[in-house]
């Protein structure tokens, strides 16, 4: 048996034996902790993805890279919420949505606007002379006699129907006040439709929030409208995108390669249409005509300034039809492929190098009419 003083010292080492788990312990754990920290990819090697309906119920994705899992993923709900709170802040369809409470009251006053209304409404003037009077968002009775707003059909209107819509159009009758942020109609009628931009904007604002939330790279795709942010990571050859073929959603017109921030948005009579008698309908309406534009079949811009001058441009650009649609976007400084009437395809000098055609054409468009 041990006597006393052979137990004190068994005690007095267990101790220090203790002592000295405890201090390695205490050491090695935070370095632990930090090493999993420093050494986890984080959404850096494989990005975070979401997808939701939203903007007339189209599925819109986020593909969000970070080194911050918690923050990528807040960074990317909080995307959503504001594509969210565009979409239903500009859908005239809606009694309850702020630009379907302006159009119900302008006539009768001057209606105050909230800064992202204002923001869209007061652009969307801008650009109706920029765009040689293409690009006007007070045809939102004529898109509804058309049978692409409140009202769908699948047979043309008449002249009288019409004429009887443009005669409630028109960017004259539409009075902005910038000192107050006011809005007001000096006809009664006129419908104000921001479809034109309200997507582009909204896809803006997106990629602003995922930036200001410590997103590195990111790639907001809204099927027709797409924004990206910084360089995709691991990605030798930048951010590929896919142009639709506007006879064939089964194939691709053309795939681009881009690397850093950059917009890509198309517009085209393939995304809202009806075909009569061996016409098709689409609801790009010319306001010159008062019915669908005749000069394209689709167009792609990239390089805007944002998605919401992106998304306004595409529109412009198909109204006016080639080669006029592409002199305006040049002395803007955008790119892009115009598919016009006849199916040749156009695309701007600036993108040699960045885009594969698999062929020069595509099937001619239906015949004309309307």
């Amino acid at each position: 048996m041990m006597d006393q003083e052979q137990l004190k010292k068994l005690g007095r080492k267990n101790r220090r034996d203790a002592a000295i788990v405890i201090l390695i312990l205490a050491v090695s754990i935070p370095i632990a902790i930090l090493l999993a920290i420093w050494l986890n990819p984080g959404y850096t090697r494989e990005p975070f993805r979401e997808t939701r309906y939203a903007l007339g119920d189209i599925p819109v994705t986020i593909t969000a890279y970070g080194k911050d899992k918690g923050k990528v993923e807040r960074a990317v709900r909080e995307a959503f919420d504001e594509i969210t709170r565009i979409d239903a802040m500009s859908n005239r369809f809606n009694p309850d949505s702020e630009l379907s409470q302006m159009n119900q009251k302008a006539y009768e006053q001057p209606v105050p606007l909230s800064d992202d209304l204002w923001s869209m409404i007061s652009t969307s003037r801008d650009y109706y002379g920029l765009s040689q009077g293409t690009y006007d968002i007070t045809l939102g009775s004529l898109s509804d006699v058309w049978g692409f707003g409140a009202n769908k059909r699948t047979v043309p209107p008449s002249p009288a129907e019409v004429a009887q819509a443009r005669a409630t159009t028109g960017m004259q009758h539409f009075i902005l006040d910038p000192a107050a942020r006011t809005v007001r109609f000096d006809i009664p009628g006129l419908i104000v439709d921001l479809g034109g931009i309200a997507k582009g904007y909204a896809v803006n604002l997106a990629a602003e929030k995922l930036g200001e939330g410590g997103v590195v790279a990111a790639l907001v795709d809204a099927i027709s409208s797409s924004q990206t942010m910084g360089d995709k990571p691991g990605g030798e050859n930048g951010w590929r995108i896919a142009v639709t073929n506007p006879r064939d959603p089964n194939a691709w017109l053309a795939e681009i390669s881009v690397s850093g921030s950059t917009t890509i948005n198309t517009s085209g009579d393939f995304q809202q249409y009806y075909d009569y008698q061996g016409v098709r309908y689409h609801h790009i309406l010319d306001p010159a005509t008062g019915a669908p534009a005749r000069q394209s079949i689709s167009v792609t811009i990239l390089g805007a300034q944002n998605s919401t001058q992106a998304e306004i441009l595409t529109k412009a650009a198909f109204i006016l039809g080639y080669p006029r649609g592409m002199e305006v976007l040049q002395q803007l400084g955008v790119n892009a492929i115009i598919v016009d009437s006849t199916g040749a395809v156009h695309v701007s000098p600036g993108l040699q190098g960045t885009i594969n055609l698999p062929t020069d054409h595509v099937p001619p468009e239906p015949p004309a009419g309307g």
